[in-house]
Parts: structure tokens; C-alpha cells; sequence
């Protein structure tokens, strides 16, 4: 298996879309404390850098990691079904499941290389225009470390997409179809969880008098839907990244532990699915 990785990660290294995505994250490391300086320059004194972390694993860039990582995954991972290189691999002795794990850890690996051209310039800027961080260093390590994992979980889910599909446009359309519902779903169950129990409306009289009265919200969902909103917001990547952005509120260990078990499952269902496609 170590050749096989060794093979996916000088291809990788050696692919363009990499190392533009790598600039690209690295730009965007610098452009966000800018951005955040010229646009909100009372959050530098109100906030430290976790605002930093917080956009970059939050709900605003969602979307850009979620394509980035499907993206790399698929052209890097999918070359070997374009040029027919998968087949060359099982004929030589390579079982699928060192295949498989191979591409998993590559796609990984690509991950955690946009994560560190982000933090590299995070640390040289936006530490010292910030002036360090305004919450503890536990708190910092837990966004670090379910962050990181959100973007692991990303890339276990592209991996799989990719090996099942056997094609590189169809995982990418996948992936972003699959990144648009999680944002949908997601604003929709913030919207449940926002709703309280009385809502203000405005009567109207027949003499023209407008009364204020508070009745009870048609739309307030049970306990046990909030309980499942709230469990979902905790559970799925895009759930996480949304309670990421409070710096605050968020479950650190249980957030990890989901995602590891995304990880864990995600990586046994294409494993035992790749084993069964029929490659020609």
C-alpha cells in the first residue's frame, strides 16, 4: 500500500489543480483579515483571531471546502479510472482494500495540505494584527481539531463518491448537489431551532385600531424535533461548521467523535462497495 500512496501523492504534487488550490487557500488566508480589518475594524478590538478560524471553518466557506476537496479528490483519484491505471493495480497484486485506503489517505492528505496553507499564513498575520486570541486555548485546540476533522470527514465522503462513481464530472455534480442540500438543510433547521414559543401580531379593528397581541407560534416545532435539529447541527460537516462560527457554542468532543464515525463509516460502505464494482 505504501507504493500505491507514494504513487497518488507524487501525482498529486505534480497535478496543477493542486498547487492552484494550494495558492489559493494560501491567498485567502491573507485576504480574510483584510477583508475583515477594512469591512469590521471594531471586531479587532471586540474579537481576536478565532473570528479568523471561525470564517475559515464556518458556515461561509462551507461551500469552498467542500468543492475544493471534492474537486482534488476526483481528478487526482479519478485518473485512474479515466486512464484504466486501477485495473493495472489489482492485476499486479494490489487488493481493493489497500486500493481504496491508499486513495482515502491521499485525499486526506490533500485536505490537511489546504488546512496548513491556511494556518501557515493565519499565524504570520492574522495572530498579529488580531493580537492573539479572545478565548481560551482549549477552545482554540477543540475549533483546530473539529475543524480539521470537518474537512477529513469531506474528504472520506469525496473518496467515496468517487470510487463508486468511477467518474470524475459525475462525483464532482454529486458533490456539489450534496453540498447545496447540506446548506438547505442546514438554514432549515436553524430556522426551526430560532422559532420561540410566542409571536407578536398586529389586529387591526374595525375602527382602524391596530392591538398589539402575543399568541402562541403555530410553527414551533416539539422538543423532540428541536433535540433531532440540534442532534443533526452536530453531526453532519455542514451542521458543524455552522456552530463553529460562535467560537463558543459548540460541543467540541462530541463534534470530533462524529466526525471520526463519518470517517469510519463512510471509508466501510466504499470499501465493501468497491469491492463489488465491476471494473473493465
Amino acid at each position: 500500500m505504501i507504493r500505491l500512496l507514494r504513487s497518488n501523492l507524487s501525482r498529486m504534487i505534480m497535478s496543477k489543480s493542486f498547487l492552484i488550490y494550494l495558492g489559493m487557500y494560501a491567498l485567502y488566508s491573507i485576504a480574510l483579515p483584510i477583508f475583515i480589518y477594512f469591512n469590521n475594524p471594531l471586531m479587532l478590538k471586540e474579537a481576536g483571531a478565532e473570528s479568523v478560524l471561525a470564517m475559515n471553518y464556518g458556515l461561509a466557506s462551507f461551500p469552498l471546502q467542500g468543492l475544493a476537496i471534492a474537486r482534488l479528490t476526483s481528478v487526482i483519484i479519478g485518473a485512474d479510472f479515466q486512464n484504466g491505471t486501477i485495473r493495472n493495480k489489482i492485476i499486479i497484486g494490489h487488493s481493493r482494500t489497500q486500493i481504496y485506503t491508499a486513495n482515502l489517505l491521499t485525499s486526506i492528505i490533500i485536505s490537511l495540505s489546504l488546512n496548513a496553507a491556511f494556518l501557515l499564513f493565519f499565524f504570520a498575520i492574522s495572530m498579529p494584527m488580531f493580537g492573539g486570541f479572545a478565548i481560551p486555548a482549549k477552545t482554540v485546540v477543540w475549533m483546530l481539531i473539529d475543524g480539521t476533522l470537518i474537512w477529513c470527514a469531506y474528504s472520506a465522503i469525496s473518496t467515496l463518491i468517487t470510487m463508486v462513481s468511477k467518474n470524475t464530472t459525475v462525483a464532482i455534480i454529486i458533490s456539489f448537489a450534496l453540498i447545496m442540500m447540506g446548506m438547505m438543510l442546514v438554514a432549515y433547521m436553524n430556522g426551526l431551532l430560532s422559532q420561540t414559543p410566542m409571536i407578536r401580531t398586529i389586529i387591526i379593528t374595525e375602527a382602524g385600531e391596530r392591538i398589539e397581541k402575543w399568541i402562541e407560534n403555530p410553527r414551533m416545532p416539539s422538543e423532540t424535533t428541536r433535540s433531532f435539529c440540534r442532534f443533526m447541527l452536530d453531526f453532519l460537516p455542514g451542521g458543524q461548521s455552522n456552530r463553529l462560527v460562535s467560537t463558543k457554542d459548540f460541543h467540541t468532543w462530541q463534534m470530533a467523535l462524529y466526525s471520526l464515525g463519518i470517517i469510519g463509516a463512510t471509508s466501510g460502505a466504499g470499501i465493501l462497495a468497491f469491492n463489488k464494482t465491476n471494473i473493465k
